[in-house]
């Protein structure tokens, strides 16, 4: 106290967020909550082809400057921070891996079971009754059985190895507390059905980040690039002391695969009968994929899936020709509705167009 510090400029950071965008997506997951009344929501915005993260936003959120006035609940930053089941998004990715291993062919076709199918002792079923539908056509419509069907045909290991080339199960190192890295068990502790279970998205738990991240590999015909949110770190004294340039630090699939598996995400929003149609915008072909997962019950309540409790999300690109931009939106646990489609697909479209708009994308 008896000695006088005089104060000291810092640095400045520049980050890879953008205003605009940002202010956007939390005006959009905030309606999105309001309108479904979902415990909590969150989203993510991404250049595709640097890894830049454009905007990254989380509800419940609070002002800076009560930050020791809320429940540590609301500062979690969820889009990093939550371990969730992705569900049916991670169809895109075990559909990649099974033709990336030539195991399967986009029009090879598999007996849906009518929507209900028993393997290993255990029941699964389908929103809708399937019989026979190909590969790509159990992508649009998200059928479970067939990609169950699909990941036990691929087998354990190189269900495993192929998720562990999206980086799964670790961190993507992002410049910011708190991330997760999700748990992608090894194939020596999974069960008969565990295979079929996690190519649906259940099983294995992602965050928000990974999930946009694969999404976005596909978009960039296969190679997958570090998401960052730290552009450049200046001193006081004009000196450079950091500056990030996109990584890459991947290349799970090939350039074939990526834009056979592209054409397939384009059918889910484009045709009549996929479940990602409240995402399509005029004038822009968009490729995505919708998620609705049974949130998980904690072990000391008894484990296992909740039947009323759930995530739902939707992670898309666009313009799905020339991809650019890719956004992910998630909603914790929405009680009057819960399909993803319908909870975040258009919240997706509302982000889309207003950064079509902004960035002028042709």
């Amino acid at each position: 106290r008896e000695i006088d510090k005089l104060p000291e400029d810092g640095s400045t950071i520049t980050l890879t967020i953008d205003q605009e965008i940002q202010d956007k997506v939390e005006e959009v997951i905030y309606s999105m909550h309001q309108e479904f009344n979902s415990k909590g929501a969150w989203a993510i915005v991404q250049d595709v082809q640097t890894g830049e993260i454009l905007a990254m936003a989380s509800y419940p959120s609070y002002h800076p400057t009560k930050y020791n006035k809320v429940d540590a609940e609301w500062r979690r930053n969820r889009a990093i921070s939550i371990n969730y089941d992705p569900g049916s998004t991670m169809k895109a990715a075990l559909i990649a891996i099974a033709l990336e291993k030539k195991v399967v062919t986009s029009e090879e076709k598999f007996d849906c079971e009518n929507g209900r199918w028993l393997h290993a002792g255990r029941y699964l079923h389908d929103t809708k009754n399937h019989n026979l539908l190909s590969v790509s056509d159990i992508l649009k419509v998200s059928s479970n059985i067939g990609s169950a069907k699909i990941a036990l045909r691929l087998g354990d290991k190189s269900l495993y190895e192929g998720l562990k080339k999206f980086n799964f199960g670790e961190k993507l190192n992002i410049e910011l507390p708190g991330e997760e890295k999700g748990q992608l068990p090894h194939p020596k502790n999974w069960s008969k059905i565990s295979s079929s279970r996690i190519g649906i998205g259940q099983g294995i738990t992602t965050t928000a980040l990974q999930m946009i991240s694969m999404m976005s590999c596909i978009a960039n015909n296969g190679i997958q690039m570090k998401p960052y949110i730290l552009k450049e770190i200046i001193s006081s004294e004009g000196e450079l002391i950091l500056k990030n340039y996109p990584t890459k630090i991947g290349n799970p699939i090939s350039i074939e695969t990526a834009r056979e598996v592209k054409e397939m995400l384009i059918n889910v929003v484009e045709k009549k009968d996929g479940t990602g149609g409240k995402a399509r915008i005029n004038e822009y072909k968009v490729a995505g994929k919708t998620g609705t997962a049974q949130k998980v019950i904690p072990i000391n309540e008894g484990g296992g899936y909740y039947d009323d409790k759930h995530i739902s999300s939707f992670i898309g690109f666009f313009p799905a020709n020339n991809p650019q931009i890719s956004i992910l939106v998630t909603a914790d646990d929405p009680s009057k509705k819960h399909y993803g489609g319908t909870v975040c697909g258009p919240a997706f479209k509302k982000i889309a167009e207003h950064t079509i708009k902004y960035l002028k994308i042709p």
